[in-house]
Protein backbone atom coordinates (compact mmCIF):
# COMPACT_ATOMS: atom_id res chain seq x y z
CA UNK A 1 0.00 0.00 0.00
CA UNK A 2 1.38 3.53 -0.71
CA UNK A 3 0.39 6.98 0.45
CA UNK A 4 -0.27 9.96 -1.77
CA UNK A 5 -0.70 13.02 -0.89
CA UNK A 6 -3.07 15.32 -2.71
CA UNK A 7 -4.62 18.72 -3.19
CA UNK A 8 -7.69 19.87 -0.76
CA UNK A 9 -10.45 19.17 -3.38
CA UNK A 10 -9.41 15.67 -4.75
CA UNK A 11 -9.15 14.84 -0.74
CA UNK A 12 -12.03 16.29 -0.20
CA UNK A 13 -13.99 13.48 -2.41
CA UNK A 14 -12.22 11.10 -1.22
CA UNK A 15 -13.15 12.08 2.06
CA UNK A 16 -16.93 12.26 1.48
CA UNK A 17 -16.71 8.67 -0.35
CA UNK A 18 -14.98 6.93 2.15
CA UNK A 19 -16.35 4.69 5.65
CA UNK A 20 -14.48 7.47 8.00
CA UNK A 21 -17.44 8.16 10.91
CA UNK A 22 -18.82 11.80 11.31
CA UNK A 23 -16.66 12.95 13.77
CA UNK A 24 -13.63 11.62 11.96
CA UNK A 25 -14.72 13.71 8.76
CA UNK A 26 -15.12 16.68 10.75
CA UNK A 27 -12.14 17.04 12.26
CA UNK A 28 -10.16 15.99 9.36
CA UNK A 29 -12.28 18.94 7.18
CA UNK A 30 -11.08 21.20 9.95
CA UNK A 31 -7.36 20.19 9.03
CA UNK A 32 -7.78 20.90 5.63
CA UNK A 33 -9.21 24.36 6.43
CA UNK A 34 -5.78 25.29 7.50
CA UNK A 35 -3.76 23.51 4.62
CA UNK A 36 -2.15 24.90 1.32
CA UNK A 37 -5.00 24.98 -1.20
CA UNK A 38 -2.61 23.94 -4.01
CA UNK A 39 -0.50 21.11 -2.46
CA UNK A 40 -2.42 19.98 0.87
CA UNK A 41 0.58 20.82 3.40
CA UNK A 42 1.57 22.64 5.98
CA UNK A 43 -1.39 22.86 7.99
CA UNK A 44 -0.83 23.89 11.77
CA UNK A 45 -3.77 23.22 13.88
CA UNK A 46 -3.78 23.46 17.63
CA UNK A 47 -5.76 20.63 19.34
CA UNK A 48 -7.85 23.94 21.26
CA UNK A 49 -8.58 25.15 17.94
CA UNK A 50 -9.56 22.16 16.57
CA UNK A 51 -11.83 21.40 19.75
CA UNK A 52 -13.34 25.14 19.47
CA UNK A 53 -14.31 24.48 15.62
CA UNK A 54 -15.59 20.47 15.93
CA UNK A 55 -17.24 20.93 19.48
CA UNK A 56 -15.43 18.52 20.55
CA UNK A 57 -13.20 18.01 23.86
CA UNK A 58 -9.32 18.46 23.10
CA UNK A 59 -9.04 14.29 24.47
CA UNK A 60 -11.61 13.68 22.11
CA UNK A 61 -9.26 15.56 19.07
CA UNK A 62 -6.45 14.37 20.00
CA UNK A 63 -7.83 10.75 20.16
CA UNK A 64 -9.38 11.19 16.60
CA UNK A 65 -6.14 12.65 15.11
CA UNK A 66 -4.31 9.60 16.19
CA UNK A 67 -7.01 7.49 14.35
CA UNK A 68 -6.76 9.92 11.04
CA UNK A 69 -3.23 9.54 11.48
CA UNK A 70 -3.16 5.36 11.72
CA UNK A 71 -5.95 5.26 8.74
CA UNK A 72 -3.72 7.09 6.84
CA UNK A 73 -5.80 10.21 6.06
CA UNK A 74 -3.59 13.03 7.28
CA UNK A 75 0.01 12.62 7.35
CA UNK A 76 1.61 14.77 10.75
CA UNK A 77 4.70 16.44 8.97
CA UNK A 78 6.19 17.56 12.30
CA UNK A 79 5.75 17.41 15.53
CA UNK A 80 5.98 20.67 17.64
CA UNK A 81 6.06 21.73 21.43
CA UNK A 82 3.11 23.35 23.57
CA UNK A 83 3.97 26.26 21.71
CA UNK A 84 3.46 26.02 18.38
CA UNK A 85 0.79 23.12 16.46
CA UNK A 86 1.95 20.01 14.98
CA UNK A 87 2.41 20.41 11.54
CA UNK A 88 0.14 18.01 9.05
CA UNK A 89 -0.46 17.40 5.63
CA UNK A 90 -3.16 15.59 3.04
CA UNK A 91 -2.78 12.08 2.54
CA UNK A 92 -4.82 9.22 1.20
CA UNK A 93 -3.99 5.28 1.34
CA UNK A 94 -3.81 3.54 -2.12
CA UNK A 95 -3.77 -0.06 -3.20
CA UNK A 96 -2.44 -1.25 -6.40
CA UNK A 97 -2.83 2.58 -7.78
CA UNK A 98 -6.65 2.87 -6.69
CA UNK A 99 -7.74 5.04 -3.59
CA UNK A 100 -8.55 3.25 -0.60
CA UNK A 101 -12.36 3.68 -0.25
CA UNK A 102 -12.59 2.41 3.37
CA UNK A 103 -9.16 3.67 5.21
CA UNK A 104 -11.43 3.10 8.29
CA UNK A 105 -11.57 -0.51 7.80
CA UNK A 106 -7.59 -0.56 7.75
CA UNK A 107 -8.12 0.35 11.75
CA UNK A 108 -11.28 -1.79 12.08
CA UNK A 109 -12.11 -5.46 11.18
CA UNK A 110 -15.11 -5.92 9.53
CA UNK A 111 -17.56 -7.86 11.25
CA UNK A 112 -17.21 -11.69 10.69
CA UNK A 113 -21.48 -12.15 9.50
CA UNK A 114 -20.26 -14.62 6.98
CA UNK A 115 -21.37 -12.01 4.36
CA UNK A 116 -18.12 -10.40 1.92
CA UNK A 117 -17.44 -7.11 2.70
Amino acid sequence: MEIRNHKPSVWRKLLWKSDIPSTGKLLALAVAEMADYNHGDSAHPGNTLLARMVGKTEQSVRKTLKELRAAQVITRTAVNNRKYADEYQLSWPYDNGYPVGRPWGILVAPPDDGEPH
